[in-house]
């Protein structure tokens, strides 16, 4: 039984450390979270927060400034808006590109840093949309001329990540299987 209780204590501080060292060598990221509102009459708002996932340590440097949208099917979008010092190009049906107006990090520039997030993009669309894809482009502070492209699937800003669900999970088993009262062979008097 104590070999068992070791083995899941080793286990669990072996996903921690692995999830840790995963995070801490990875390479420059993005993600881009939205939410969704229904504005009645057939109106959706799409609220957007741009992250820059990059370990500040590690990837410094590495900023993100330009986020490219991609809207389908093509649906009718309208009131397009910007975060502060950020720019918006659409071409009202098929995608968005927003592009950071002031080079450099915050609070000089408006790019956004490794480890930082920014909000206040939107956009009303005329019709409910699936899933949205993006691409982000990342500063290369090594190579300023060869940007990172980032590419992935916007998500729900309540979804939370799976690794952190895995990693609670993970949690939970080992706290249970301690909580569990011992079996002990009953004594006769």
């Amino acid at each position: 039984m104590k070999a068992l209780r070791v083995l899941a204590v080793i286990s669990m501080f072996a996903l921690v450390f692995c999830s840790l060292c995963g995070r801490a060598s990875a390479t420059p990221s993005t993600q881009v979270l939205c939410s969704e509102t229904s504005l009645g009459r057939g109106q959706w708002e799409y609220d957007l927060t741009f992250c820059n996932t990059s370990n500040p340590a590690a990837d410094a440097g590495f900023d993100l400034y330009d986020v490219y949208v991609s809207i389908s099917p093509s649906a009718g979008l309208s009131t397009v808006l910007s975060g502060t010092n950020w720019a918006a190009i659409s071409d009202s049906s098929t995608f968005i590109e927003w592009v950071s107006t002031i080079p450099g990090e915050a609070p000089a520039g408006s790019d956004i840093a490794p480890g930082s997030s920014f909000g206040g993009f939107s956009f009303i669309s005329d019709s409910l949309l699936g899933p949205l894809t993006f691409s982000a482009t990342i500063g290369n502070p090594d190579d300023p001329g060869n940007p990172v492209i980032f590419s992935g699937t916007v998500t729900s800003s309540a979804a939370p990540e799976p690794s952190s669900i895995l990693l609670v999970m993970s949690s939970l088993i080992v706290l249970a299987f301690f909580a569990r009262p011992e079996m002990r062979p009953c004594r006769s008097v």
